[in-house]
């Protein structure tokens, strides 16, 4: 077989020979590029510009081109855009603000209080800016049906890929339109009591990009609600292969840079309050810290200078040690004094005895074993005058007797004892000693 003279060999597919689109777009044209570096000059009679490669690395070139040259054409029929500016997108979705607001603020209804079946879309549409949403709605009726666990499931969610799609906008205007949400609508700033039994993340994939998606393709073919989705739903598949998510143009890239810098920027103040609120504790803390310091450091002076008052007030009040009155903080308790008995010799001056008894102090005494009990001797004592006998009692208790001397010339009557009685030897000469009492 060889090449009709007739045809081009620069508008065949350099890997498969088939028919390249008249107008090919972007990604295809990069497809293109990127597969020619990993390939091989290959002439054939078919196409003298042919090239070789493996399967795996020109694949992807020829199924992009075989659906631009079938599926192009369709789309141009049916009056869906071929081009699309993505550049753009992002304040077309802006612009959309308060109708979006409106949609997510509207959650008082209870799901399982409307009766969907019997409601009309008029009827549906007084209910409240949310029910006029056909993804909204279509939701609420899988819920009811299959459980919100099912209904969420990561299966469920892939069979209804193609429905949350926004149209011909393909993947590429899906990012862009999600990424714009974000910017507008964080996911921490939604309640998540009224967008029950979603969260956030997917209320936004699952109600708003399809939403953003119908309001696109009204105003790019002039539609009504009811045509617009049907536009949207049959160009899912067009749109999914005419833009992925992988194409060339940048804009999606440019809208997370952004929302990357963006986020950036609030940590990095964030970042710099909270420092900022450390210095001022700081700051506050080393305020107490000096205010504690300074306090303890008033009251040690002030300890010491109590102490040097108390001191000072003391020393006034003291006697000095040449004055003529004694220190009664510094004297000492006198010791226990002997206590001796004086007598009189019978014919001379009265002299001390030799031996005394010290009577101590009254805790000395206290402490002292109590002697035994036993009879009382008597005992006779006798003078140089004339021979009396004097009968004295002893104690039987108590605490040692005092020593005592009698004279000659003593009575009987002087030695009568006025309390506890004791026993006393008179001697029976003057030249003999006298005696102590035991």
């Amino acid at each position: 077989v060889f090449l009709d003279p007739s045809v081009d060999p620069s508008t065949l597919c350099p890997w498969c020979d088939g028919p390249l689109p008249a107008n090919p777009t972007p990604h295809l044209a990069s497809l293109i590029t990127t597969t020619r570096r990993k390939s091989y000059k290959s002439p054939r009679p078919t196409n003298p510009l042919g090239l070789k490669a493996p399967l795996s690395v020109f694949s992807s070139v020829c199924q992009r081109h075989r659906f631009e040259t079938i599926q192009i054409p369709l789309a141009r029929a049916k009056g869906w855009p071929t081009h699309i500016d993505f550049g753009a997108l992002r304040e077309r979705v802006e612009g959309m603000r308060e109708m979006l607001r409106e949609i997510i603020g509207d959650g008082e209804k209870d799901l399982y209080e409307v009766e969907l079946d019997e409601m009309g879309e008029e009827e549906l549409a007084d209910l409240g800016p949310r029910w006029r949403v056909v993804f909204w709605v279509e939701m609420v009726k899988e819920v009811r049906k299959k459980g919100s666990r099912v209904a969420g499931s990561l299966k469920n969610q892939f069979g209804s890929f193609e429905k949350t799609q926004p149209g011909y906008y393909g993947e590429l205007g899906s990012f862009i339109i999600q990424q714009s949400l974000y910017t507008m609508f964080p996911p921490a700033t939604f309640d998540p009591q009224l967008i029950v039994p979603l969260n956030p993340t997917e209320f936004i994939q699952r109600i708003l990009v399809p939403q953003v998606g119908v309001a696109l393709i009204m105003e790019d073919m002039h539609l009504d609600v009811k045509a617009a989705v049907d536009t949207l739903r049959e160009s899912a598949q067009y749109g999914v292969a005419m833009y992925p998510g992988d194409g060339d143009t940048g804009a999606g890239e440019d809208i997370v840079k952004e929302r990357a810098a963006a986020r950036r920027r609030e940590l990095e103040e964030e970042e710099r309050a909270e420092e900022e609120e450390r210095a001022v504790e700081g700051t506050s803390r080393k305020t107490r810290d000096k205010g504690k310091s300074s306090r303890a450091a008033d009251v040690r002076r002030g300890g010491r200078a109590r102490k040097e008052v108390n001191y000072i007030e003391r020393s006034d009040t003291e006697p000095s040690s040449g004055a003529a009155g004694l220190d009664v903080t510094k004297q000492r308790r006198p010791a226990a004094r002997t206590r001796k008995q004086r007598t009189k010799e019978p014919d001379g001056p009265a002299v001390r005895s030799s031996s005394s008894v010290s009577l101590g102090s009254d805790s000395d005494r206290a402490s002292r074993p109590k002697p035994r009990p036993r009879a009382v001797p008597k005992s006779t004592v006798s003078s140089d005058s004339d021979d009396e006998v004097v009968e004295i009692a002893r104690p039987a208790r108590g605490p040692p007797s005092k020593s005592i001397k009698l004279d000659s010339s003593d009575s009987e009557d002087d030695f009568t004892p006025k309390g506890p009685t004791k026993r006393v030897n008179r001697p029976p000469s003057s030249s003999q000693p006298v005696g102590e009492l035991r």
